[in-house]
């Protein structure tokens, strides 16, 4: 089986350089480098420290001026959620949410390929979908995106770096979730065969049955964001969940019977800041 995750090399640029502080200089502070481009940078804010950051909501380029340490939060797109094609049967199970990265690195002056991770698709052909991976190309910082939830007749849930949630029509038995295979991902929830189906895995909790697994508050970005949540998990009756919202990684909301109504995932998120 092929890994969806990329395996770190001597040949990455910043390998040799990890720890190593921006060299002294104005706008140099603490180590940190300094960014200029498209998407603009942001306004001086605190939490503590002074920073200034670049926040990726689509693909575009990050401009390094000044070589240095960088924060970067990474957040691939959450899986779509589960629905019946037809309209017909108990919704599909809620898609799972994106791995979430957080990670200080030396980033050398250069331009860099940033890709924002699409949306998942909503599921409902029987088939694997996933969101889109998050990537920084060239230092190769890499986030996964999230698996689909699953349509009617998928039974047991998908397997991903967060699991996704299981479906099965009532009266046909239960099935497990998604199994979770990154090292710190989360399984999926399982459905009851009794009109409630899994909800996604989130990047801080398993899901459950009709209920999406916790995504993980970050006040990277100066406020109180939550990032990959797993999405709900519908069912043969009730109401659908929250569709999720955009730039977050987490998962879509599976569908209710009858209605065809779960939810794309979240596109996926890329924010690198430094000190000033």
């Amino acid at each position: 089986m092929t890994s969806r995750f990329p395996a770190r090399t001597t040949s990455d640029p910043s390998i040799g350089a990890w720890g190593k502080p921006a060299v002294a200089g104005f706008g140099v502070v603490a180590g940190y480098g300094v960014a200029t481009g498209t998407p603009s940078v942001s306004s001086q804010y605190t939490d503590g420290f002074n920073w200034k950051r670049i926040d990726f909501t689509s693909s575009s380029s990050l401009v390094v001026a000044t070589a240095g340490l960088f924060d970067v939060l990474i957040i691939g797109g959450g899986g779509g959620g589960g629905e019946s094609g037809d309209g017909r049967g108990e919704g599909g199970a809620g898609g799972s949410a994106g791995q979430l990265q957080i990670i200080t690195v030396y980033i050398p002056a250069a331009t860099y390929t940033v890709t924002v991770g699409s949306a998942g698709s909503k599921n409902n052909s029987n088939s694997i979908l996933y969101g889109g991976n998050s990537a920084i190309a060239t230092i190769k910082l890499e986030s996964v995106g999230g698996v689909s939830g699953n349509s009617p007749w998928q039974s047991t849930g998908q397997t991903a770096y967060n699991g996704g949630g299981a479906c099965y029509r009532s009266g046909y038995g239960g099935a497990s979730g998604g199994t979770a295979s990154g090292i710190f991902g989360y399984n999926g929830g399982g459905s009851n065969g009794s009109g409630d189906n899994g909800g996604g895995g989130g990047t801080a909790g398993a899901g459950g049955t009709r209920t999406g697994g916790a995504g993980t508050a970050s006040t990277f970005t100066g406020t109180s964001v939550t990032y990959g949540a797993g999405g709900t998990g519908g069912g043969n009756s009730g109401s659908p969940g929250t569709s999720p919202s955009a730039n977050t990684g987490s998962g879509g909301v599976g569908g209710i019977a009858y209605t065809g109504n779960g939810s794309t995932g979240a596109t996926g998120f890329i924010s690198v800041r430094w000190r000033v």
